[in-house]
């Protein structure tokens, strides 16, 4: 790393250090359990050890009452630029030392239908975030089961976030349904009753909550029914988003659709596949599981069972927020998986000439349809205006325009202009893939 690189970083721990108003390198290296040197070394910008360079981060923070976001985000700028883009360094789950959790879960209704099965969501999923391999602190994971006022969830929420976590993660489980006239996501709660719209927890609401939390990155899992018409409300508060690096969010199914949870299951669908592929690791992925190879694993998981398939909406690099160790990686198996995918990336003159006939083709023939078209109605209103100078039958002349209209319409509706649209589509969503 250039020594130019951590100025960054070392100008935000001068600060805080400042803050701090402590009488020395002594006093830090103490609470630390580490030598004066080690702290002169962290004070420089040295990420021989960025677990303990955390640590040394959020001290400063509590000594100085100065947030520790800044500094973080300095740290995470390091490791991007200092690891390889291939997939997230090892190091990067580090962070969920310092990072927290919400878990919402609503398995017993006064109104609504039970699902017992959340309870078990709630338990397991504890379990694995606060697990070595994760690494969660117990104290800052918070489930919450069966809330009866919104007002509490965003409580916890502007607690969790005072408490300058490195990371969030936001999951709720329970009913969930669209507001009949905004179309905006609802989540249940215990006391919610149905067409009862004030009982509910608006989506809107605990989306502001987190886009102002400040957290450096946010993984939200939705898993209710409808919940993908969450997503869209998302992309009305880029702003706010925006300057917030990392926000990814998983809804367990599509916004007209419901998720599933069967009678008797140990959990709901979506939920059991998210604790599978956390538990067993996903064959053929990277060493390290972030939110969107998870993801995809989950998507392929639902897709080969007829499940309902889980949508997703990410922001600012949300999509690499790594998760876990893949317990099930094969290095050849990823490797030869991942070969062609870089061939493809490089080789891409090809395609970029396929690109360019498609566009040509596609011009001349739009080009030509409009001539057509414009040839047609010209030649029509010209027989229209002989018939009515001619003093033709009304009735026959409106008749004639209706055919007209009719057959111009199914001809127009027949033409498969989709061949050449859609791989014009496909093509640049690939092309930005490569980029990415």
């Amino acid at each position: 790393m250039l020594e130019g690189d951590s100025m960054g970083l070392q100008g935000e721990l001068v600060k805080l250090y400042a803050a701090a108003n402590t009488p020395g390198f002594s006093v830090l290296a103490k609470k630390l359990s580490v030598d004066r040197e080690t702290v002169a070394a962290w004070m420089k910008g040295d990420l021989s050890e960025p677990d303990r360079m955390m640590e040394f981060i959020h001290l400063l923070s509590e000594l100085s009452g100065c947030s520790s976001l800044p500094a973080m985000r300095e740290l995470r700028e390091l490791q991007t630029r200092s690891e390889s883009r291939e997939e997230p360094p090892l190091g990067s789950l580090l962070e969920w030392k310092f990072g927290a959790a919400i878990l919402v879960g609503v398995h017993s209704y006064a109104h609504l239908g039970n699902r017992p099965a959340i309870s078990n969501n709630l338990a397991r999923m504890r379990d694995i975030l606060t697990s070595p391999v994760v690494g969660i602190p117990e104290d800052r994971c918070i489930v919450l089961e069966n809330p009866t006022d919104a007002r509490t969830i965003l409580e916890i929420l502007d607690e969790t976030a005072r408490s300058n976590p490195s990371s969030l993660f936001f999951y709720y489980a329970g009913h969930g349904t669209p507001h009949p006239t905004t179309g905006r996501l609802l989540l249940s709660l215990s006391n919610s009753r149905p067409h009862a719209y004030y009982t509910y927890l608006k989506f809107d609401d605990l989306r502001e909550q987190i886009a102002e939390s400040g957290v450096g990155r946010r993984l939200v899992v939705l898993d209710s029914c409808y919940s993908g018409s969450g997503l869209d409300s998302l992309a009305t508060f880029d702003s706010g988003l925006m300057a917030i690096k990392g926000s990814y969010v998983m809804a367990s199914s599509g916004a007209t659709e419901e998720s599933l949870a069967p009678q008797g299951s140990t959990y709901t669908t979506f939920t059991g596949e998210f604790l599978r592929l956390l538990e067993d690791g996903v064959p053929g992925g990277p060493q390290v599981l972030d939110a969107d190879s998870l993801f995809e694993a989950i998507v392929k998981s639902c897709r080969d069972n007829d499940y309902p398939v889980p949508e997703r909406q990410a922001r600012n690099d949300g999509s690499r927020i790594p998760l876990t160790i893949n317990r099930s990686f094969d290095a050849s198996a990823y490797a030869s998986r991942a070969k062609p995918e870089k061939r493809l990336a490089t080789s891409h003159l090809g395609s970029k000439s396929m690109d360019w006939i498609q566009r040509r083709i596609y011009g001349m023939f739009v080009k030509l349809l409009w001539a057509g078209i414009l040839a047609t109605t010209a030649v029509f209103l010209t027989l229209y205006l002989t018939g009515v100078l001619s003093g033709w039958d009304a009735g026959a002349i409106g008749f004639g325009v209706n055919c007209f209209i009719f057959t111009l319409w199914k001809s127009l509706r027949s033409i498969p202009i989709h061949q050449f649209t859609t791989p014009l589509i496909e093509g640049r969503e690939e092309r930005r893939r490569n980029r990415e």
